[in-house]
């Protein structure tokens, strides 16, 4: 399914080689190389204009937003530059490692007694890129209602600035800096060590907190044991284990048995045995290994650019049945989302953002959440104001949650529905990044036509797992604090990671009939999708 079909980009060159081009593209627009001396004949007609050199250099080159407008009213417009387009470094240029140092993240990568090293390939600049997707997107959203085109204005500087929150939560509360720490993860109280040598490789692990963490945990425990090895684990109440306030010489102490456990096993004992006990630990991927795997292979990940392996998509879009467009006025939240409802299930961190992001956008978002199995970013003890026994005092869970409403519901008694089922029937959209199999039981999943009660447009699900479709989706994927570390280590960049974004994207494409917005009465049907990232 192809929800860009028939769209065109404009890239100023070098623009078409970016993330954005190819996300574009993978939803089906065609991306047209250009520069400013050829914009003329070609801006009439294009969807997105998608540029890495700002205003002021198009400014220089005779092409102002004004002229822009006046020739394609219509156009969306997405600029990703270093410093973005306004300010007084507006017009200078700089690489990764530049983007990175400014940002303030270069200082937290690397070992601790060495200088700091640059991320793997271009997560900085990448992650700026999608944050243009993410707002490239919510005005096609918007121009589908109102026949406006928007400029988007990215800076690289503030995206890496926006990556670093944890640091800057530190400092405003405690006035320390995280320091650099090598394979292991800042909390800023704690220190948690999550990469593992093993006989012929490397693999990743953290011992998760609380009740979500106590079964893997003591599976790693009982497969110490069984091997013979030293294990100051044993005896350990895992439903009381807190990583962010553990004791650090007994950390210390734990850290030195499960390094020396883990150096006897291979990287074929974590995938089998491993995985048979479910101890919450993953290989890391080496580019062989992913080029290889028969799971991306499985979902048709790859296709073939120029004689070489190149990924073909970033998300999967599943067609369901149509349902009738709700005529309601748009709400009264400020910006391109505003009226788009999301019913948002998801927990810990890339859901979060996700839903976080389409908040930010104007969407009005219910979180769901239990207290009998609270969110991660609830439970970690990051600052001195905060206390383990608290699930109320955490400012990373505040920042994760921002432009939202929430809502505490034990999903697993069944007068839930008597809640649940309206808010269904009320969104448009529905986040989730459950175990596999969590919506399923509890009569949720995807195609919402199943549901008599459920008939939102829109069933975006950041999956919790490596993608649905073969059989390693039925697998959990965990980590440290977020799931996708687990991801990251199988694709073979872990270290560096990618936000995605989703838009309730009409089924017309946003283009509007006879030159107008397209009025409600004229998209009186559109289907439901799931989106399996």
């Amino acid at each position: 399914m192809m929800l860009l079909a028939g769209h065109r980009v404009l890239a100023l060159a070098p623009a078409e080689h970016s993330a954005l081009a190819r996300f574009l593209s993978s939803l089906g627009a065609s991306i047209e190389a250009t520069d400013p001396a050829h914009l003329e004949s070609q801006v009439r007609g294009a969807s997105f204009l998608i540029e890495d050199i700002g205003l002021r250099a198009l400014m220089d080159a005779g092409w102002s937003r004004e002229r822009l407008r006046q020739l394609n009213p219509r156009l969306i417009h997405v600029s990703v530059t270093t410093f973005g387009s306004s300010g007084p470094r507006a017009s200078w240029r700089g690489s990764e490692l530049v983007t990175s140092a400014v940002g303030g993240t270069l200082r937290l990568t690397g070992q601790p007694d060495r200088a700091p090293v640059k991320e793997a390939l271009d997560a900085c600049r990448f992650h700026a890129w999608m944050a243009g997707a993410a707002g490239a997107l919510a005005a096609h959203y918007a121009r589908g209602l109102n026949g406006a085109g928007q400029h988007i204005d990215v800076s690289a500087q503030e995206v890496a600035l926006s990556r670093n929150v944890n640091s800057i939560l530190v400092w405003q509360f405690d006035r320390r800096k995280l320091q650099r720490v090598g394979g292991a993860l800042n909390y800023g109280r704690a220190t948690v060590r999550c990469i593992w040598p093993l006989a012929d490789g490397w693999c990743f692990h953290t011992l998760m907190t609380g009740s979500f963490g106590a079964p893997a945990n003591q599976a790693l425990s009982d497969w110490i044991d069984q091997a013979g090895l030293d294990n100051p684990l044993r005896g350990t109440d895992w439903s009381r284990y807190n990583r962010s306030t553990l004791d650090p010489q007994v950390r210390s102490l734990w850290e030195r048995a499960i390094e020396a456990f883990f150096r006897t096993r291979t990287r074929q004992d974590i995938a089998t045995e491993g995985r048979r006990r479910d101890i919450h630990a993953t290989v890391i991927a080496t580019p062989a290994d992913v080029l290889a795997d028969p799971h991306l292979a499985s979902r048709d990940f790859w296709r073939v650019e120029n004689g070489r392996r190149v990924p073909g998509r970033f998300v999967r879009i599943t067609a369901g049945p149509a349902s009738a467009l709700r005529t309601e006025s748009p709400g009264t939240r400020p910006g391109p989302l505003a009226g788009v409802r999301v019913l948002d299930f998801s927990w810990a961190l890339v859901g979060s953002i996700t839903t976080k992001i389409l908040g930010d956008l104007g969407a009005e978002v219910i979180k769901v959440e239990s207290r009998s199995r609270p969110c991660l970013s609830r439970i970690d003890v990051q600052i001195s104001a905060s206390r383990a026994d608290s699930f109320d005092d955490k400012p990373w869970f505040a920042h994760l949650n921002s432009s939202k409403r929430s809502l505490a519901l034990d999903l697993k008694k069944p007068e839930s529905r008597q809640v649940i089922d309206p808010l269904v029937g009320w969104a448009d959209v529905v986040v989730e990044n459950f175990s596999p199999g969590t919506m399923s039981k509890l009569g949720l999943d995807f195609p919402p036509g199943h549901h008599p009660r459920v008939r939102q447009r829109l069933w975006p699900k950041r999956s919790a797992r490596p993608g649905m479709g073969s059989g390693r989706h039925r697998r959990r994927a965990v980590g440290p604090h977020l799931p996708d570390r687990m991801a990251r280590s199988r694709s073979g960049h872990s270290g560096c990671g990618a936000l995605w974004r989703c838009h309730p994207a009409l089924r017309d494409g946003g283009r509007s009939r006879g030159g107008a917005a397209a009025t409600s009465r004229e998209r009186t049907r559109l289907p439901h999708r799931c989106v399996d990232v």
